[in-house]
């Protein structure tokens, strides 16, 4: 639960920051709907295509991280506690 409180305070700050940087907000951000969160995803990619790595790259590649994160959170899959169990088993 505390992972996925988290995930959902980081993408709303870079949704922020994303919406700051950007000439058109996005949509409303929906943070619990997966199916609104894809659509997100889509969006932020195609902008950045659109973009090609000028001003919204940062920001664009710090929100979808961000939407991915949260994704898989809601899917019950954290990849930070799978990479970090993987450094352990490594050392």
């Amino acid at each position: 639960m505390k992972r996925i409180n988290e995930g959902q305070t980081r993408l709303e700050n870079e949704y922020d920051t994303y919406n700051k940087a950007a000439i058109t907000d996005l949509p409303e951000l929906e943070i619990g709907s997966q199916d609104s969160l894809a659509s997100l995803l889509d969006t932020v990619t195609k902008r950045e295509s659109l973009d090609q790595g000028r001003k919204l790259e940062p920001s664009a590649t710090k929100l979808k991280s961000a939407i991915a994160d949260v994704l898989l959170l809601l899917d019950g899959f954290d990849l930070q506690k799978v990479k970090s169990e993987g450094m352990k088993a490594k050392e």
